[in-house]
């Protein structure tokens, strides 16, 4: 077939699919722009719920996603060790009370680790979502529900905390005797908690 017979048969197919040779390219794209996504999107082995009375700053969100990303373990074998925090204020002047967010996340979120202020925690232990931390070490800042992470010093090693006057408070939310007690995505997040904290609580002894 010489050129001018093949110029004219390709002529001939665009005049009469070009519509369906663009929609199926379209498609095509989507689908593996799709995959990459899927495939670039990073999996955490650990969701901690920031929640404070003020909003907490962007750096200071980073830095803990940080920090505890060298203390977990790669619970879903991906070959990265990530943790995401989700963080919240309960009075957000753009916003108004983001406590709303908060109870989602509570009721139905990913986070069983919390890291709250003093009047979070206190609604968190009045409504009985929290579980007893005893048995995962003996700390003077080791108080039933919570650990006191911010009279314990530990957070004074990370920058954007090192001014922080709040206290803040270490929180494990129940999972046993609650809807996700046989959940193997929140078992496995409790115990990737709890080991957390067990790690944090071994260095304040290392530090002291």
């Amino acid at each position: 077939m010489d050129q001018v017979a093949l110029r004219k048969k390709l002529e001939n197919f665009w005049y009469y699919y070009k519509w369906h040779t663009l929609g199926g390219l379209f498609l095509i794209a989507t689908v593996l722009v799709a995959i990459h996504s899927c495939r670039m999107r990073v999996n955490p082995d650990l969701y901690l719920l920031y929640m404070r009375d003020e909003t907490p700053i962007s750096a200071q969100t980073a830095e803990l996603e940080g920090w505890l990303s060298a203390m977990v373990e790669d619970i879903n074998e991906d070959g990265e060790k990530t943790a995401r925090v989700m963080s919240y204020s309960r009075s957000n002047m753009w916003n108004g009370d983001d406590s709303a967010a908060m109870v989602v996340q509570v009721n139905a979120g990913d986070a069983v680790l919390y890291l709250v202020s003093e009047t979070t925690y206190n609604t968190l232990h009045q409504n009985g979502v929290l579980q007893d931390l005893s048995a995962l070490g003996k700390s003077p800042y080791l108080e039933g529900d919570r650990y006191n992470i911010s009279d314990s010093g530990i957070l004074k090693e990370l920058e954007y905390f090192e001014s922080d006057t709040d206290r803040l408070y270490l929180c494990v939310r129940k999972v046993a005797g609650t809807s996700f007690e046989k959940d193997p995505r929140y078992l496995a997040q409790e115990k990737q908690a709890q080991k957390v904290l067990k790690t944090i609580i071994s260095k304040e002894k290392s530090e002291s």
